[in-house]
């Protein structure tokens, strides 16, 4: 434990800030040289500062904090964080800003201790070296991003189709970008894949040849959408349904920008979906970006079907439904 001698702001109605900080050893990572200094420009906000060496794998950063010496701890929010907090390795000179007066507007303790802790945060790597943040959600795990991999798990190449025709005559896995545009949309978006390419099929027989997900991740059945909706809200009764279901499910997964017509959603959970439009089955066009994110699930309804998940610009909710497999989707996928 090291104790830091700060200075005194009685006038301000937040904190009187610091006591005692605690830095925290964890096999994550070690963090060290802690140190912290409340703001004198009466912005009610605290500079933190550590450094952090040892990394195994990627950490991010959680703030507790305690007003009882240390009796109880609370988690601070992320939204009144700032700075280096996600995916950080190995250096010195990290640091965070703290927006006490707006985490604890009424609060006032002369005996406030921090434990900034490092803690391993899952993430995942595809077979192309792509980087996808993840973020729990309930009891999931869930990546933040489309997926965009261009090889399944093995390093064998799923085939990119910009042919209308041809896109609508597969049977076996393809992928490719809004409007054939890898330029400007890929980084945004990531690709649209057929169900085939969810199911890895590389020979047309219907049965799974290949993984696409990254290694521990796979794309989320029917079951596991299920899981996420409800926690969000649905009872289990609406979550069976098909079509539009729930009241507000939708808008907590959309991300805050984005969506056309003032359809930003709040991005309650972290899970930031965007307006990635599709590739249709029937035509090979591409329709609906910046209106509607659709997502296939791992599940397949009967020979020619797959079960899959769509947001809206106009609506708040979340439809359920099942469509032809040669359809191009969006993907996410959730930890094994």
């Amino acid at each position: 434990m090291r104790q830091y001698s700060l200075f005194d702001v009685p006038k301000i109605s937040a904190f009187l800030l610091l006591a005692v900080f605690l830095p925290l050893l964890l096999s994550a990572a070690d963090i060290t040289n802690i140190s912290v200094a409340q703001r004198r420009d009466g912005s009610k906000k605290a500079d933190i500062s550590f450094d952090l060496s040892n990394v195994d794998s990627l950490v991010c950063i959680i703030v507790k904090v305690s007003l009882d010496n240390g009796s109880t701890f609370d988690t601070l929010d992320a939204q009144y964080l700032s700075g280096d907090l996600d995916y950080l390795n190995s250096g010195s000179g990290k640091s965070i800003v703290w927006d006490m007066g707006a985490s604890h507007p009424d609060s006032y303790s002369s005996e406030t201790i921090l434990d900034v802790i490092p803690v391993v945060k899952p993430y995942a790597m595809d077979i192309d070296g792509n980087f996808y943040p993840a973020v729990k959600i309930g009891n999931q795990w869930w990546l933040t991003e489309n997926l965009k991999v261009r090889n399944y798990r093995d390093g064998t190449a799923i085939p990119r189709v910009t042919d209308n025709t041809a896109w609508t005559q597969l049977s076996t896995g393809a992928y490719c970008y809004y409007d054939n545009d890898s330029s400007s949309y890929a980084e945004t978006y990531g690709a649209l894949y057929n169900w085939h390419a969810v199911n890895g099929d590389t020979d047309g027989d219907g049965i799974k040849d290949k993984e696409i997900a990254p290694a521990g991740w796979h794309v989320p059945t029917d079951e596991e959408w299920k899981e996420l909706e409800m926690h969000l809200g649905m009872n289990q009764s609406i979550a069976d349904l098909a079509g539009w279901r729930g009241t507000d499910e939708g808008k907590k997964l959309k991300s805050t920008s984005g969506w056309s017509s003032s359809g930003n959603g709040t991005d309650a959970v972290g899970f930031a979906a965007l307006p990635g439009g599709y590739r249709s089955y029937v035509n090979g066009y591409f329709s609906s970006l910046g209106g509607n994110a659709y997502f296939w699930s791992a599940s397949k309804d009967g020979t020619n079907y797959a079960w899959y998940r769509e947001l809206y610009y106009g609506r708040d909710a979340i439809y359920r439904s099942y469509d032809y497999k040669e359809n191009g989707f969006s993907l996410r996928c959730v930890q094994d």
